[in-house]
């Protein structure tokens, strides 16, 4: 009982970091490609 009922806020802790921290590589691979394309235009 006590199992079950401790999965609960792990799982909903697991996920709320997991869609943090994909988020949060989304916004690294996106300032990443940025910066490559300003350094593209600057090349330019």
């Amino acid at each position: 009982m006590r199992s079950t009922a401790f999965a609960f806020p792990t799982t909903d802790v697991l996920c709320i970091w997991c869609s943090y921290t994909f988020r949060h590589h989304l916004l690294l691979l996106f300032l990443r490609c940025m910066h490559a394309n300003k350094v593209a235009i600057v090349n330019l």
